[in-house]
């Protein structure tokens, strides 16, 4: 996975913007869109048609306005969805990007075209300021692991396709290496593509898809052409904003930058069909002569395009074929699409129809409706509470919609005309010319459109509200009769603009969601589902519902621990007494061998055991180590180990004494206590500095559970022939974020193992200390203790299973020892203990929120790619992997709840490259990685000089040794 920065749409009218803002904010609201994508909705200028080339330039501007003066290394998907007449009439209040498709998913929010793209471009290789355009009206997906991360400063997208498939769109022609791009045809015949654009050997073109990507340096030429001016001193961005120029990407851009040609055969290509004032092409090419276009051929590749109705319906059938996958899909998902060769129904409930007709029926939105007699290819959108047996003819399509308190059916053929620019003769409407069907109606054009109206069919006034079903039929029906047209003449009639503009496409949403709902609602109470919906689903399907008892006794016989887990807490918002019923937590098995076996292999009583461990700080991955997510999908994190003050901070001091006794002692506490039964070492027995202490000498074999027989401490110690000293010292806060806590328990318990005879091992130790946390309801994942008794740098990955069984891969800390000045670690004062964090971290966990779990695969991610960052020496890379990592772990815990942190990234904003909190990221500690060591130094001594809640510059080093035990 790889979130881009930004995503910027373009669109024909700001009301269509904001209804588009609308849309993605419910949906980043309701968990199903990452947060960290920055979403941005720009109008094109009133009434004025710009072109992809200029809504691009336009975008771009609009950007940077309010942002740094040049993008610098931020990845930026555009999305061109600006066209004012769609060909496809049936969503247009929703606009395209929000056109619903037949996909399965586990959410109450219907899938979109935009999930579409954002699921192709969540995958796609991200190169360093790369910004990306695409048309919005084209779904396309394709194997992104085949693609080269070299694309040159301006590469296109091609798929290979059959002649008769490249006659409308734009084909690349190649050159003899399939490298280069020599020339670009727009909407060519047949003929001219087979003689000039065939790939060579092949009998197919290389068709654009409609992608075309720019590099750093390419971006920053876009944004140079504000520098070309007319005569009069008017820059094209002005005429730009005034709408007043247009020009295309595929037309004046591309040409441009063709593989060796020169302005006169620029000219000669787009002379007569630009929009650009002829004065300003010649200073157009001159910025854009120096690079030269590539285009990249992509493999197991979807392309559809959404220009027409038939288009809709060809789209619909090959999803179903491809089974795209939605970037928020699990691997189950709770509402499919049923499968049926010559029915595709979505988003509906209790539509019948009758079967074996062989030909397509699409319904969408559609509630309690039943059509007996249904030819085939047909479309029905929002039709509800409807029965009819009339005969409903091949390729007639119905769409319902709510106006003004009534409903009106829009009645139009698969193959019907809605171009705005269509002839008056060449118009079809319901499957034959206008002319015909008026005079089949005994109906004239000037009844249908008044003077100085545009005379296309999306402004012909032809639909009635709340008509009859014999009134319906007449649009379809080759002669409905005089009275049919008496009706039509006198009834208030609509046409698709008007309707469009009176349909909230907001209201459209609400439906669709209120039919999921119950979709989703019968799905789980059928027994058939509740693997993998999300809270914010569950509950606004079950809220108020009435079906608890039926849930709980769902819940109650699930087996699966994981199911089991994810379902309490579903069950919890609507039921808060099981809330304590279970936990996310590993499964690690009981010891029950003789704890003291090797006792007699252990140290004299004068002999004292010193036990030294560093502490460990992360750079990337944090939070993909814990429970749930780590069970489920396993984890990935980079940290290594570090000093303090050029010291091993956690150290722990154990000897046997001639007492039966166990004495414990806190240095960096001051405390002291003397235990000598086992209720008085049980952690969970009141409240004591020395919890930690205690848990972990139980566990290390005195307790009662291994010694049922013996009546107290005191006999066991007096059998086993000696008492203990413990003594701690770790002058590290609570909540550091240095994973202390773990690590100071590996540190102790390697003690007692010393003390009693036993190996340390590591897999144990892991399994004995995430035990314990677990028990003191502390519970945290594996990276502190590994990440501390394992020296120096290192990936650390895990395995899905409920059993952690983490890979530690050992990796070179040369490079980030030679740039260690150029990290700064801050104690900032402030902390929020960890178990808390922990505990609200686990819950969005187990949540089962697409935005979290995407989040958590994507800080996964970072792990490996900062590991490739550490052995390339890309010390950039490193930064933008520790900022990124920061910003989307805000999503699983936010540092925004702490003004005190808010404003130390706000001051400290001109001294680094990057920042991140480490651990949980609740406070404690920062880290900070600067550009140069100028800064470096600036930065230390700014925050060397805040000394409130005794904040301090803490010096440290790596630590390539990791535990250490030293017998004395």
């Amino acid at each position: 996975m790889s979130i881009f920065n930004t995503c910027i749409i373009t669109t024909f009218s700001e009301k269509q913007a904001e209804v588009y803002r609308t849309l993605i904010r419910k949906r980043i609201d309701h968990g199903l869109y990452p947060p960290m994508i920055n979403f941005l909705v720009y109008a094109d200028p009133q009434d004025g048609n710009i072109g992809s080339g200029g809504a691009t330039i336009l975008a771009l501007k609009r950007y940077l306005q309010n942002r740094k003066p040049e993008i610098n290394d931020e990845t930026i998907l555009i999305i061109h969805a600006g066209k004012k007449h769609p060909q496809i009439p049936f969503y247009a209040p929703e606009g395209v990007l929000f056109t619903p498709l037949p996909l399965p998913s586990s959410s109450i929010i219907a899938p979109v075209v935009l999930d579409l793209h954002l699921s192709l471009f969540l995958k796609y290789p991200w190169n360093r300021g790369e910004v990306v355009a695409i048309s919005a009206d084209v779904i396309a997906d394709f194997d992104t692991f085949e693609l080269e991360e070299s694309r040159g400063d301006i590469c296109g997208f091609a798929v290979r396709a059959p002649i008769s498939k490249a006659v409308n769109h734009g084909v690349f022609k190649f050159d003899s290496y399939r490298s280069n791009i020599i020339d670009y045809f727009q909407k060519a015949d047949q003929k001219f593509l087979r003689e000039n654009a065939l790939l060579e050997g092949t009998g197919e073109c290389a068709v654009d898809m409609g992608i075309i990507s720019f590099s750093k340096n390419f971006v920053a030429a876009l944004n140079d052409t504000s520098s070309i001016k007319t005569t009069d001193g008017k820059t094209l961005t002005d005429l730009l904003e005034t709408g007043s120029v247009s020009f295309s990407l595929y037309l004046e851009l591309i040409t441009a930058t063709l593989l060796g040609v020169d302005f006169s055969s620029f000219l000669a290509q787009v002379s007569s069909r630009s929009k650009m004032p002829q004065e300003l092409l010649p200073q157009f090419f001159e910025v854009f002569r120096n690079f030269n276009l590539r285009a990249h051929i992509a493999r197991s590749a979807t392309f559809l395009p959404l220009s027409s109705v038939p288009d809709f319906f060809q789209s619909c059938l090959e999803l179903r074929e491809r089974e795209l996958q939605l970037f928020y899909a699990r691997d189950f998902q709770e509402l499919q699409i049923p499968d049926t060769p010559d029915l595709i129904v979505y988003n509906s409930n209790q539509f019948i129809l009758p079967v074996g007709h062989n030909k397509l029926i699409i319904g969408e939105s559609v509630q309690n409706c039943t059509l007996e007699n249904v030819m085939g290819n047909n479309l029905f959108i929002g039709i509800s509470n409807w029965s009819s047996d009339f005969t409903i003819p091949e390729g007639i399509c119905i769409d319902q919609r709510t106006i003004d308190n009534g409903n009106v059916k829009i009645v139009t053929g698969i193959e019907d005309t809605f171009g705005f620019n269509v002839p008056a003769d060449q118009i079809i409407f319901c499957g034959k010319p206008f002319k015909q069907w008026l005079d089949d109606h005994n109906l004239t054009s000037n009844e249908i459109w008044d003077d100085g109206e545009p005379r296309n069919l999306l402004h012909a006034r032809l639909f009635v509200k709340n008509c009859s079903d014999d009134f319906l039929s007449g649009y379809w029906s080759k002669v409905p009769g005089k009275q049919w047209s008496e009706t039509f003449r006198s009834s208030e009639r609509f046409s698709i603009e008007q309707i469009n503009g009176k349909t909230d496409p907001i209201k459209q949403e609400q439906l669709r969601n209120k039919i999921r709902c119950s979709l989703l609602r019968k799905q789980i109470l059928d027994g058939k589902g509740w693997n993998t919906t999300s809270m914010n689903d569950f509950t606004a399907a079950f809220s108020g519902n009435g079906a608890i008892e039926k849930l709980k006794s769902f819940y109650y016989s699930t087996d699966n621990y994981l199911l089991k887990l994810y379902r309490n807490r579903l069950l919890e918002e609507l039921s808060p007494d099981l809330s304590e019923e279970i936990r996310p937590s590993f499964r690690v098995s009981e010891k029950v061998d003789d704890p003291f076996r090797f006792i007699n292999q252990g140290p004299g009583m004068e002999k004292i055991i010193i036990v030294q461990c560093p502490i460990r700080i992360d750079l990337a991955g944090g939070w993909t180590d814990m429970p749930p997510f780590t069970l489920r999908n396993g984890g990935a994190v980079v940290n290594f180990s570090a000093n303090l003050y050029n010291k091993t901070p956690v150290q722990v001091f154990c000897r046997k004494t001639s007492f039966p006794e166990i004495l414990l002692f806190s240095v960096d506490k001051g405390s002291r206590e003397i235990i000598t039964d086992f209720q008085k070492l049980d952690p969970l027995n009141g409240s004591s500095v020395f919890s930690l202490q205690k848990s972990i000498i139980s566990e290390a074999g005195f307790s009662k559970k291994f010694h049922p027989d013996c009546p107290s401490l005191h006999d066991l110690l007096e059998k086993i022939g000696f008492g203990i000293e413990l003594t701690t010292f770790c002058p590290i806060a609570q909540g550091s974020g240095l994973g202390t806590s773990s690590i100071l328990a590996s540190t102790i318990l390697a003690a007692l193992y010393q003390l009693l005879g036993r190996n340390v091992d590591l897999k144990e130790q892991i399994y004995t200390i995430i035990g314990l946390e677990q028990q003191l309801k502390a519970g945290g994942g594996w990276q502190d203790l590994i990440g501390g008794i394992t020296g120096g740098l290192k990936l650390i990955e895990s395995k899905p299973g409920l059993v952690p069984d983490p890979l530690i891969y050992h990796l070179d800390s040369s490079f980030l020892s030679s740039n260690l000045d150029l990290f700064t670690l801050y104690y900032t004062g402030s902390s929020t203990p960890s178990d808390q964090i922990m505990i609200e971290a686990s819950r969005k966990m187990s949540a089962n929120i697409p935005s979290i779990e995407i989040t958590l695969h994507y800080l996964k991610q970072l792990a490996k790619d900062a590991r490739i960052a550490l052995e390339t020496n890309n010390l950039q890379s490193l930064a933008n992997i520790i900022d990124t990592g920061r910003r989307a772990g805000n999503l699983i815990f936010s540092t925004n709840q702490s003004p005190l942190l808010d404003d130390l990234l706000r001051k400290a904003l001109n001294f680094k490259s990057a920042v991140k909190f480490t651990g949980a990221g609740g406070g404690g500690y920062a880290l900070f990685l600067s550009p140069d060591l100028q800064k470096a130094d600036a930065l230390k001594e700014y925050l060397s000089k805040q000394k409130e809640n005794k904040a301090s510059v803490v010096p440290f080093s790596i630590n390539e040794r990791g535990l250490e035990i030293t017998i004395m």
